[in-house]
């Protein structure tokens, strides 16, 4: 059982690391705190109370209603839990932290503490950083911290979040032997540091550091220490990786650094998975069988097979494009076009990419039509839009080019190991570990090779977050550090190739297949959800043939062993990389209201893929309950309340005044806690924007009826 902090005893003996003359402690340490989310409603402040509506709104009769977007927001944190290996202390002084790190201080040993989600628990502890200034912050973006330093007490706080990617049930269900407690702490009551907690609600507050410490535990063996662990998941993969690469590697990536406006063209073509609906099919209740065809290994499998710039790019005046061999070049175009439209139903070109875009019909971001656009674009994704649009002229603006080849030998080589590994060993007994890091370390290769080494500045001062724009001199003096990196592993135009290869890919199917465009119904990244199905496979096969010998033509170039790139799984079953797969056929109905938001029906059993609402799990209730069993309530007008949406709405709090509340026993206390985070239930509107429905409804009047399709 926890003990207090007064009883906190820091006297593990435990080998510290030693680097550059510094000493790290090599004893895991862990934090958390519980808080409540409050309103003031005005005659009492109380917890959230779902008969209150989520946004002020006007009754029929003119009465102003006072939604949530109306009610002030508070916080009170009402316990903090700090575990010193597997020993957990507790506080309900919630200024106490401050007393923790003044016993755990030791000014020739540097300590690292753990915390699942940073960002949540720094937002509390604002005054603590003010009081002792933070250095040497890693943050992606503003409120997101990764690590940073404290020098007046010498430790480093770090965010196991972003190292497992996984909340923290799951990474304990992945890297330990214990569960998560879940249950025993009802985050609808209210409390306060003067609360009663229960031993059972206490256990639940305990086992959240000691889950952490299994996790952490998990990994300084691994690396042998505490200081070792990689800051975040591709850290994982990016030191796996460094420990195979030849010496001249480093160098070789120095040198493929780009200048301010080569990165700034990169920059500006680069874009993410394809993810989108086939407007002819977007809410509407398609009854017939859908089949789902997944890409085996996207990623890995276009960076095994394609080709991508080995070079530095050079500007070329435009009226020189052709005295370059595609197959030989890759480029990079900014262009113009005039008068452009779609020739087919699914629309390639995503507005946000697009820098001058006028007269435009949009199909949920992307463009269907245009009277003038202007974006920057990789050779592939020019390549695609040529293919699938008309237009009365092109313009190109800037154009840059690069020799292309195979990427390295013993890249593609460790990439297939872990493709081996993560196929070979599935549900093999005494194998988990091996097949969960190598799967691991293969999702987060692509992350590796399309970081972008070039990001705008994000500092931490007085309590304050500050984020500096992405000037030249900023990319300037990061393109110098990077030229000078000892640590540069992957090309930045590699991640650019990489993503586009992988949409074309996908996206010239809808091209080539007959018909497809018509019955394609959903796509994302490496998957097509397919009306008529049946009609297909072989197409699919086919294109299987033509992976398998471009993979082929990479082996034989680079001496590679081309059965590495089809392992067998535990049955013997083979598993080309590339290959197409039957994911699953949806045979009780498919809809979709757009990207990221469908919902199916498989085997008598309805689900739901929604971005925005969780899926839920048995003790929180199921998102899918909302549509109560019929697929026809996935519509428009649906909207996911409370109970079933999983979402929470985070409010950042600075300066909070004191209030009073009574906890669930009645007992009043004043909160005096300046800083935290509210965090409020919200629901979620499966509402379509105007324009998107207008335009839904164009095409239906433009489209024959299909007896497949009940339209709404």
């Amino acid at each position: 059982m926890m003990q207090h902090i007064d009883f906190l005893q820091d006297n593990y003996t435990i080998q510290p690391y030693r680097k550059k003359g510094v000493s790290y402690s090599n004893v895991i340490y862990t934090f958390d705190i519980e808080s409540t989310s409050l309103f003031d409603f005005g005659d009492h402040v109380g917890v959230f109370d779902p008969s209150i509506p989520n946004n002020s709104y006007l009754m029929p009769d003119l009465t102003p209603v006072r939604g949530y977007d109306q009610i002030p927001k508070l916080v009170c944190p009402y316990i903090g839990m700090f575990s010193v290996e597997d020993m957990v202390y507790y506080f309900r002084d919630m200024r106490d932290l401050e007393k923790v790190l003044t016993k755990i201080h030791n000014k020739d040993m540097t300590k690292i503490i753990y915390v699942h989600n940073l960002a949540f628990e720094m937002a509390f502890y604002r005054w603590l950083w003010i009081k002792y200034p933070i250095t040497d912050i890693v943050a992606r973006k503003s409120r997101q911290p990764i690590q940073f330093y404290v020098p007046y007490f010498n430790v480093i706080f770090r965010c196991s979040l972003r190292l497992t990617e996984l909340s923290l049930a799951r990474a304990a269900e992945q890297y330990t032997d214990i569960k998560k407690k879940s249950g025993d702490l009802d985050y609808d009551k209210p409390r306060h540091p003067n609360t009663y907690l229960t031993d059972t609600e206490l256990g639940y507050c305990e086992y959240d550091c000691l889950t952490l410490y299994k996790v952490i535990d998990h990994f300084r063996y691994e690396y042998g220490s505490v200081k070792r662990i990689p800051l975040t998941q591709t850290g994982e993969v990016r030191r796996a990786y460094a420990a195979i690469v030849p010496k001249d590697h480093v160098y070789k990536m120095q040198r493929l650094v780009p200048s301010v406006q080569e990165f700034k063209m990169l920059y500006d073509a680069f874009q993410g998975g394809l993810t989108h609906s086939n407007i002819l099919h977007t809410n509407k209740l398609i009854t017939v069988p859908v089949l789902s065809e997944d890409e085996c290994s996207a990623y890995p499998a276009v960076m095994a097979y394609e080709k991508y710039p080995c070079e530095r790019f050079s500007f070329i005046n435009p009226a020189h494009i052709k005295n370059y061999d595609p197959k030989e070049y890759a480029f990079i175009f900014d262009v113009t076009f005039k008068n452009i439209n779609s020739k087919f139903y699914n629309h390639y070109i995503p507005r946000h990419k697009c820098r001058i875009l006028t007269n435009e019909v949009i199909d949920n971001g992307r463009v269907a039509s245009a009277g003038e656009l202007q974006i920057t674009l990789t050779d592939v994704d020019l390549d695609l839009i040529m293919r699938a649009y008309t237009y009365d002229s092109i313009r190109y603006n800037k154009v840059m080019v690069a020799r292309k080849g195979y990427l390295p030998k013993y890249f593609i080589e460790f990439m297939l190991e872990l493709y081996g590994n993560k196929t070979k060993y599935k549900n093999v007994p005494g194998m988990e570990d091996i097949y969960m890091k190598s799967k691991q370390l293969l999702n987060s290769l692509f992350g590796c090779s399309c970081t972008n080494i070039v990001r705008s500045t994000v500092t931490y001062e007085h309590g304050k977050w500050h984020e500096g724009a992405l000037t030249d001199k900023i990319i300037r003096t990061k393109r110098a550090e990077q030229r000078q990196s000892k640590s540069l592993l992957f090309a930045y135009s590699t991640g650019v190739y990489v993503t586009a290869f992988n949409r074309a890919r996908l996206f010239e199917k809808i091209l080539t297949f007959k018909g497809l465009d018509e019955d394609v119904v959903y796509y994302d990244t490496d998957s097509l959800k397919i009306m008529n199905g049946e009609k297909y496979l072989d197409l699919f096969k086919l294109a299987d043939i033509e992976v398998d010998r471009r993979i082929k033509l990479m082996c034989d170039t680079l001496g590679i062993d081309y059965e590495l790139t089809r392992p067998k799984d535990p049955k013997g079953i083979e598993h080309p990389l590339g290959h197409w797969e039957t994911d699953a056929i949806y045979d009780g109905g498919f809809i979709t209201l757009g990207a990221k938001r469908y919902a199916y029906k498989k085997d008598g059993q309805i689900d739901i893929t929604i971005s925005g609402v969780g899926k839920g799990n048995e003790i929180d209730g199921y998102a899918r309950d909302a549509l109560e069993d019929d697929l026809n309530n996935f519509n428009e007008k649906l909207v996911f309340d409370y109970e079933h949406a999983h979402k929470l709405e985070h409010s950042y709090i600075e300066g909070q005044k004191p209030f009073i509340f009574k906890d669930l026993d009645g007992v009043p206390y004043k909160c005096d806690w300046p800083d935290g985070v509210n965090l409020k239930p919200t629901t979620y509107s499966m509402s379509l924007d105007e324009k998107y429905r207008a335009l839904i409804d164009a095409y239906i009047e433009k489209t024959y009826e299909d007896v497949n399709v009940i339209e709404r």
